[in-house]
């Protein structure tokens, strides 16, 4: 599948932009897992940084060795499947005792031929793909979240999805 280039994003982009950026591969350490996460955690950021900041910093302490309980309903979420058949959805509702949250879905990795590339979910459902290799420190429009299905969002140029970023 060829990627669509159809609007290019790059790191001058304003933090009050819808646009998305990107991170150029470095082949020095192989940073592609790295830049896949981390542009999906910029894009979630860049809406509010002064509340993201906060969340991030307090990220670490849901997490234990064995378990994570939540006493109260998480800002973001993970999850990690890869080689499954499990159907991610656009959005997912958490009910913690009685409050209720619902996460969007704001980025996904994908993962093969020992190389990761994302697609970043904006807020406003534009998504835009990453590929440090072939888009360098840009992220091009690829699509819309309200007419993209779970079965295009499966794979990525050859690539399975492997984490689902939800915020």
């Amino acid at each position: 599948m060829v990627v669509n280039k159809k609007t290019k994003s790059n790191l001058s982009s304003d933090l009050n932009s819808n646009d998305s950026i990107g991170l150029e591969w470095n082949n020095q350490n192989w940073s592609c897992a790295y830049d896949s996460l981390f542009v999906i955690l910029y894009d979630i950021w860049k809406q509010n940084p002064d509340e993201w900041t906060n969340n991030f910093k307090n990220i670490n302490r849901h997490i234990s060795l064995h378990q994570i309980d939540y006493k109260e309903v998480p800002e973001i979420l993970v999850l990690e499947y890869p080689y499954t058949n499990i159907k991610s959805f656009h959005r997912i509702k958490i009910k913690i005792q009685d409050e209720y949250k619902v996460l969007s879905l704001r980025g996904i990795i994908y993962h093969g031929n020992n190389y990761f590339c994302s697609r970043i979910i904006s807020v406003n459902g534009t998504i835009w793909y990453n590929d440090g290799i072939t888009t360098d420190n840009n992220s091009i429009e690829d699509g819309h979240l309200l007419t993209t299905n779970y079965e295009e969002l499966k794979t990525c140029n050859g690539k399975i999805l492997v984490l689902a970023i939800y915020a």
